[in-house]
């Protein structure tokens, strides 16, 4: 088993004993006080897989020794006793001449945080229509942590979904149901919480952050064969919807698609259709347009 009084009297030393490594030292501190704490258990893993241990002392000061210009990876295995754990991994590098590069940064003084473990954060994001900006209901979100569920929401009436009682750590949100009538929104999001409780959400805050949709598009309708020789050109649709037939002339007719959901439309006087030609189509349903279908006149059948 580990000794933490092992490991405050190896972390009790000024200086490295071989002149082949640098000193850094970083501080465990309180993520709302900023007071100092003993007794977190600290992990230096190098790149080779070679694992160092060391325990803040009564200052929350955390000192290893390491090969400057090497990348090492920091994190915390144990907690102050009453806190939460901080589940962030630090990449830190030092230069020959003692510079401390963190996560790539350069930095005078490294704090890492910690939080009382009854203390649990929130954030909430807004669903919202993509060309109105009107607030959606009904929009699920699910937010997983290293691929288990962590919490399921849902949209109200004024577009908020709210998630509570998080720690803080690095998290994935995801659009798993949308609102009625509208298409499923595929980004995947991270989602950050740090010790001191602020949310980033794909590196913005998330304060004000929405979440679009765009309303769900009906289907193409179908168009049946067409010939040179038709004068009536049919397909099948969703019932009610307005199908709207663009000739190669450019005339247009509407017709409306039945119960039954066949349409059917008129070629119009003066409109001649050529083998080789394309007729479109498209339907209308509550004011929505679908894609355009097309087909290709055939010529006469023998």
């Amino acid at each position: 088993m580990f000794d933490k009084d092992d490991a405050y009297r190896s972390c009790s030393y000024l200086g490295c004993s071989s002149k082949s490594y640098r000193e850094v030292t970083f501080c465990k501190i309180d993520g709302r006080s900023k007071r100092r704490l003993p007794g977190a258990v600290f992990e230096l893993t190098s790149k080779d897989g070679a694992v160092k241990r060391a325990v803040s002392d009564y200052k929350g000061r955390v000192t290893f020794c390491i090969v400057p210009y090497e990348r090492y990876a920091l994190t915390e295995v144990e907690p102050p006793n009453g806190y939460s754990p901080n589940s962030f991994t630090y990449y830190i590098t030092v230069s020959s001449s003692g510079k401390l590069y963190v996560n790539g940064v350069c930095t005078s003084q490294l704090f890492i945080p910690n939080v009382i473990d009854r203390e649990n954060f929130r954030f909430t994001i807004n669903k919202i229509d993509s060309v109105t900006g009107a607030p959606l209901a009904g929009g699920e979100f699910t937010l997983y942590q290293n691929g288990s569920i962590v919490s399921t929401v849902v949209s109200n009436v004024n577009g908020g979904a709210l998630f509570t009682d998080l720690k803080p750590g690095v998290y994935t949100m995801i659009e798993t149901q949308s609102p009625y009538g509208y298409q499923r929104n595929p980004t995947v999001y991270t989602v950050v919480v740090d010790a001191f409780g602020k949310v980033t959400i794909n590196g913005q805050t998330a304060q004000g952050f929405t979440v679009t949709n765009a309303e769900e598009l009906p289907p193409r309708p179908n168009i049946n064969i067409v010939t040179r020789i038709t004068s009536v050109v049919t397909g099948t649709g969703v019932p009610g919807c307005v199908v709207t037939v663009t000739f190669a002339d450019g005339a247009t007719v509407d017709g409306v698609v039945g119960s039954d959901e066949n349409w059917s439309v008129i070629v119009p006087e003066g409109t001649t259709l050529v083998a080789g030609q394309t007729v479109a189509a498209y339907q209308t349903c509550d004011g929505i347009s679908s894609e355009v279908n097309t087909v290709t006149v055939l010529p006469t059948p023998q």
